[in-house]
């Protein structure tokens, strides 16, 4: 029980130093999971997307299906590392203004 308060005592410590970062952080997990939500919704609109009452991307994505479902997985992945880089650099931004060197 002492480990988690200890834990949490530096989660604390570092949001009051760091609050950007910290909050950042927040917003990128709240972005992985809005893209894994969003993934399927956003595909099928692609497919249903008509152009003078054709569906031209329809039979792509039909056809392709069995390799589009693995984009639950690499789309939030790809948001992750990439929101991940940003706050990494943002965090070492603030280190450097902390300590000032």
């Amino acid at each position: 029980m002492d480990w988690i308060k200890e834990k949490l005592w530096q989660l604390d410590d570092f949001k009051q130093a760091f609050p950007s970062v910290f909050w950042s952080s927040y917003v990128l997990i709240l972005l992985v999971i809005a893209s894994a939500v969003v993934y399927f919704p956003v595909l099928s609109k692609i497919a249903n997307f008509e152009i003078l009452n054709m569906k031209p991307l329809y039979p792509t994505i039909m056809d392709n299906l069995g390799i589009l479902k693995w984009g639950i997985i690499v789309a939030p992945l790809i948001v992750a590392l990439i929101g991940w880089s940003f706050i990494d650099d943002l965090y070492q931004k603030k280190l450097k203004r902390y300590y000032r060197y």
